[in-house]
């Protein structure tokens, strides 16, 4: 890899290692800030449910690859690609990680097993949908 990519990998190393010490707590409130800030009421998950944050997840994806794009474009003129495509893939990660964790964290609670709610093809059902946005926006900037 050439050293303007090593450069980009080092600089997102610490944000990495502070979103999975946080168990992305702040990330989540500064999305649940954004989303009760600036998206219309009929975007919103208290309004419209799990499909909403399925689409919001993909945008969050998109956003993010966009971004790590930007970065590498401002590093070399032809980083652009190679930018959003470690971005997209670090989203996707990202949010395979954040999914994992709730999944556990929901089935580690006392009785999670035996107690008729909340269900858990649910979570396993919106954990998965969850992660098809940024798949789809990785697979993208990866394929063109």
């Amino acid at each position: 890899m050439s050293t303007e990519a090593w450069v980009l990998i080092a600089m997102h190393v610490p944000l990495v290692g502070w979103l999975m010490a946080d168990r992305f707590a702040t990330a989540n409130a500064f999305a649940d800030y954004i989303e009760a800030t600036y998206f219309p009421a009929w975007f919103r998950w208290d309004t419209a449910g799990d499909k909403v944050s399925w689409v919001q997840h993909g945008l969050t994806a998109l956003l993010v690859s966009l971004w790590g794009g930007f970065w590498a474009l401002a590093l070399t003129p032809e980083g652009f690609v190679a930018g959003a495509v470690f971005a997209g893939w670090c989203a996707f990660g990202g949010y395979v990680v954040r999914e994992t964790w709730n999944a556990l964290d929901n089935l580690m609670r006392p009785h999670a097993w035996t107690h008729p709610a909340p269900n858990r093809v649910g979570w396993a059902v919106d954990g998965i949908m969850d992660i098809v946005g940024p798949l789809v926006v990785a697979l993208f900037w990866t394929l063109i």
